[in-house]
């Protein structure tokens, strides 16, 4: 063996050093999640798995400390939920908790982790109330599209009315062009005071139809939200009681 073909690249020496933290780490539990959450990280962006012999993350993580795909995938959302120190702060909760509270958004994961309900309550019971969240939020959220959706709609509409009264002013005004070139300075001062008249009423009244139209939205948002907050509180004081 040539002295050149001892010489490993960087790539190769990282998933080395990678390989033997990992499943140094593997061994114990505390710091567990933390450890093998970054290097399972690391190795899966960097593939470098493939510097192992392996053509992807759960063939390397069977094979190297017997993680099933699904298992290996949950330590990394660990890791990039919480990071270190978030971990070091909650990892006694363990990996079925922590992932399922990554399902969260950030304010209600920290108000299950520090109110203590998620350590108090079992995993099952976590998970029960977990999925009630998710579904609360993800009726506020569609509830917030369907608004979105019709202001863009809205917007749409106006843009293409635009469009066309622009089309319609350029078609008068050169169907006007020969009998404009006719008329008297005063006749024409006349005719442009009356279209401005005109034009500013019509603006005016556009304007006052789209203030209703976002008024009308707004109020509709506000009342979800308020519902799912009267909601929320229900919730919370019938927890408190079991």
């Amino acid at each position: 063996m040539s002295e050149n073909s001892m010489i490993l690249s960087a790539e190769q020496q990282d998933a080395y050093r990678l390989d033997a933290e990992l499943k140094h780490n593997a061994q114990t539990v505390i710091g567990g999640i933390i450890e093998i959450g970054r290097c399972l990280k690391e190795i899966n962006d960097r593939k470098l798995y493939e510097y192992l012999g392996f053509s992807g993350l759960a063939e390397y993580a069977e094979s190297a400390v017997g993680l099933k795909e699904r298992a290996a995938y949950n330590y990394i959302t660990a890791y990039e939920t919480y990071g270190e120190q978030g971990l070091q702060q909650y990892g006694q909760l363990g990996i079925t908790k922590l992932v399922a509270l990554a399902q969260l958004n950030d304010e209600d994961r920290t108000e299950m982790l520090e109110s203590g309900k998620a350590e108090e309550l079992s995993t099952r019971k976590l998970s029960d109330e977990i999925k009630k969240l998710k579904g609360e939020n993800d009726q506020l959220r569609f509830q917030f599209d369907d608004i979105t959706d019709n202001v863009k709609k809205q917007d749409a509409e106006i843009a293409d009315k635009d469009a066309e009264i622009a089309d319609l002013k350029k078609q008068l005004e050169e169907a006007q062009r020969p009998i404009v070139a006719s008329m008297t300075d005063e006749e024409k001062e006349e005719i442009r005071r009356e279209a401005e008249k005109t034009a500013r009423a019509e603006a005016d009244k556009e304007v006052e139809r789209w203030k209703s139209m976002k008024e009308k939205d707004a109020k509709t948002y506000e009342k979800a939200i308020k519902e799912y907050q009267a909601d929320a509180e229900a919730h919370e004081k019938q927890i408190k009681k079991t």
